[in-house]
């Protein structure tokens, strides 16, 4: 629906500067001056300079450079563009493309040993035999007696 809308207000807007030069009231300098301006803006006239430029710039790209002549010259269009097909597969190559690095994330709750922690480093220096599941245990039994 929108393609629709954008569509009937350019359509819109081209009926009302075509009324502009059919209005009686409009003076030959104006209507003059509006139809240099449309012949300048013809679209068609525009696609076609533009590729026209597009196959100049491949022609200036194909060929050497005078102070070039001994360096390897890079790749035509034509191999430019048959490595797009498989280019992807091998990731950017851009150096701004790397993504940024996230500062590292912090802990979002309290931490639940913050109290005994102490406790807990003194009973694995004397008794490092035991395992951590051991050590569990006897602190939840602490705990519920306090």
């Amino acid at each position: 629906m929108t393609g629709r809308r954008s569509e009937s207000a350019i359509t819109r807007r081209l009926h009302r500067a075509n009324g502009y030069w059919a209005h009686p009231r409009t003076n030959e300098e104006v209507r003059r001056r509006l139809n240099e301006l449309r012949a300048r803006l013809d679209p068609v006239r525009l696609l076609k300079e533009i590729r026209a430029v597009q196959q100049q710039l491949v022609a200036v790209a194909d060929s050497p450079a005078l102070s070039e002549t001994a360096k390897p010259t890079s790749p035509t269009l034509e191999k430019f563009l048959s490595g797009l097909r498989t280019a992807w597969k091998e990731g950017e190559v851009r150096p701004t493309s790397a993504p940024k690095a996230k500062p590292k994330r912090l802990r979002r709750r309290p931490d639940p040993f913050a109290a005994v922690t102490t406790t807990l480093r003194e009973w694995f220096k004397a008794e490092p035999w035991h395992t951590s599941r051991e050590f569990l245990e006897r602190l939840s039994m602490i705990s519920v007696r306090h």
